[in-house]
């Protein structure tokens, strides 16, 4: 009884509200309520049910007050696939945009986010696959998983210098997008977020980055320079696979892991200069690749992982610096080009 009593007196209050609605020229809206603040949803997972009437076609205007309170916040699942949509102007006030938001809009092709908004949830957009052109307001800090995955028309992303973290396959499969850059205060960019992105061209990634993470360049074709500054430290594993324009990469000092297989396949690459502070040439970390003439790496590198440089063919000499106590098995296998090679005093284990 008494539990039931706390319930009730917390709907009474205003924290747990049912769903209203309220007709916003001629278009029936539904939301909920909480401490004098209106969300735009209705049902979620499960049985998703939009917040707005599926049929709701073309452009769209999301109302700064329901009810007589201020939208704050677009719920999970509230414009889920409302394929006639064709564009959607958010109020100022929203600060949060839902898990599936906008989920399977296809016919939608802009979005502006305003400023005061944070959060970009799970999936939001994904599925958007009319979508050609997103800003992002500076007040954005977190773009969530998969939030503009398969947005397979969206050409540009413009990024304010607050975000500290892109999730994981954010912009996977956005084939047609060609550049982009990331700046400012970002921290980490999560695995897979640009995965697929076979249009993309150039890359840079400045000041504030400090993880690149697994697989987050994956098969982007067509991207032919990365520019990746001080204050990285982590290159992921099979974060460039595949990358195969990729002609040249400088690893900038304070990096210390490169991952896996992170730069496989990489079949133009010719130069690569490892860093000092770098400890770990990870497994397959150059695998095939194929154009790779030389490497320069410095002092500080203790190990050089299995088949590191397996199967690049072009590369004629390997200077080994002091520090490396172990190469892997298979490190340097079927480098068939490969005329000298200095290996010093430290190294202790020659694998296989």
């Amino acid at each position: 009884m008494k539990t039931f009593l706390l319930a009730a007196l917390a709907i009474c209050a205003g924290s747990l509200s049912a769903v209203q609605t309220e007709v916003v020229d001629g278009v029936e809206w539904s939301f909920t309520v909480s401490n004098g603040q209106a969300t735009i949803e209705r049902s979620a997972y499960p049985n998703p049910v939009p917040a707005i009437p599926v049929t709701t076609s073309g452009d769209l205007t999301i109302p700064s007050m329901l009810g007589g309170y201020p939208v704050t916040s677009i719920g999970s699942y509230a414009f889920y696939e409302c394929r006639s949509l064709t564009s959607v102007e958010i109020p100022e006030g929203v600060t949060t945009i839902g898990d599936d938001a906008f989920s399977g809009c296809s016919s939608l092709t802009s979005v502006v986010i305003p400023e005061g908004v944070t959060t970009i949830g799970w999936s939001a957009f994904s599925g958007c696959s009319s979508l050609t052109s997103v800003v992002i307001s500076g007040s954005v800090t977190s773009i969530g998983s998969y939030a503009f995955y398969g947005c397979s028309l969206l050409t540009s992303v413009v990024f304010p210098e607050g975000v500290t973290t892109i999730g994981e396959s954010a912009f996977s499969g956005c084939s047609l997008l060609t550049s982009v850059e990331i700046s400012g205060s970002e921290t980490t960019i999560g695995g897979y977020a640009f995965e697929g992105c076979s249009s993309l061209s150039s890359v840079e990634i400045t000041a504030g980055v400090t993880t690149i993470g697994g697989y987050a360049f994956e098969g982007c074709s067509s991207l032919s320079s990365v520019e990746i500054t001080a204050g990285v430290t982590t290159i992921g594993d099979s974060a460039f696979w595949e990358c195969s324009s990729l002609t040249s990469v400088v690893i900038p000092g304070g990096v210390t892991t490169i991952g896996k297989g992170a730069f496989s396949d990489c079949s133009s690459l010719t130069s690569v200069v490892i860093p000092e502070g770098e400890t770990t040439i990870g497994d397959y970390a150059f695998y095939k690749c194929r154009s790779l003439t030389s490497v320069e790496i410095s002092e500080g590198v203790t190990t050089i992982g299995d088949y590191a440089f397996y199967e690049c063919s072009s590369l004629t000499s390997v200077v080994i610096p002091g520090s490396v106590t172990t190469i892997g098995e298979w490190a340097f296998s079927d480098c068939s080009s490969l005329t000298s090679v200095v290996i010093p005093g430290s190294v202790t284990t020659i694998g296989e």
